[in-house]
């Protein structure tokens, strides 16, 4: 499996203004559906960078995978501190 974004739209006229927006209305948050070989891979170059990443959105199990719907997933921030997840199973689609 490749890594999926399933979609984003950026066109707008104050990129600023509609980013603090879309923040505040939905968090800074990206996920990616990933195979289990592109997780692994990510995952090394996670700890290879020695980032800190957590098992779930609010940042409180750091250091731990969590295993919704009989998957892998976790969170990291990128360098601007939005939270991105990786998971290899979609929210809802059971385990």
């Amino acid at each position: 499996m490749s890594v999926q974004l399933n979609h984003t739209i950026v066109a707008c006229r104050d990129q600023q203004r509609s980013a603090s927006f879309v923040t505040g209305i939905l968090g800074q948050h990206y996920a990616f559906l990933v195979g289990e070989e592109e997780f692994d891979a990510a995952f090394g170059r996670i700890r290879d960078r020695d980032l800190a990443y957590w098992a779930d959105p609010g940042q409180t199990r750091r250091g731990e995978l969590n295993h919704r719907d009989g998957g892998r997933g976790l969170y990291f921030e990128d360098p601007d501190g939005h939270l991105l997840e990786i998971i290899t199973r979609p929210y809802g689609s059971g385990g």
